[in-house]
C-alpha cells in the first residue's frame, strides 16, 4: 500500500471509505481475520466486514428456529393475532 487508506479506530478496527474498501476488497479480506472492519458511506458507519469465524462465532448455537427465538426473546409475552388485521384499502386508478 503507497498510502494509508484507512483509519483505525477505538475498537482497533479499521474504518475505509466505501470506494476504498472496494478498490482494495481483498485487503480489507485479510484485515478482517485480525479485527472487523467497518465500511463508511458519507462519513457514516454502514458495513462490517469480520472473519468466517468470527461470525460463526456470533451465531446462536441452539441451532433454534426463528419462531423459538422470537418465543424467548425478552418481549415473549407479546402475543401475536394468528391472523392480520384488515385496514381499509384505498381505491387506486391504473
Amino acid at each position: 500500500m503507497n498510502r494509508k487508506q484507512y483509519q483505525e479506530n477505538d475498537n482497533h478496527a479499521a474504518d475505509w471509505q466505501l470506494q476504498e474498501a472496494k478498490a482494495c476488497f481483498s485487503e480489507v479480506v485479510r484485515r478482517a481475520k485480525d479485527s472487523p472492519q467497518r465500511v463508511t458511506v458519507r462519513g457514516k458507519p454502514s458495513a462490517v466486514v469480520v472473519s468466517a469465524e468470527y461470525f460463526e462465532r456470533m451465531l446462536p448455537e441452539s441451532g433454534a428456529s426463528l419462531g423459538e427465538l422470537m418465543r424467548n426473546a425478552p418481549l415473549g409475552d407479546l402475543k401475536f393475532g394468528e391472523r392480520g388485521e384488515s385496514m381499509p384499502v384505498r381505491e387506486v386508478e391504473l
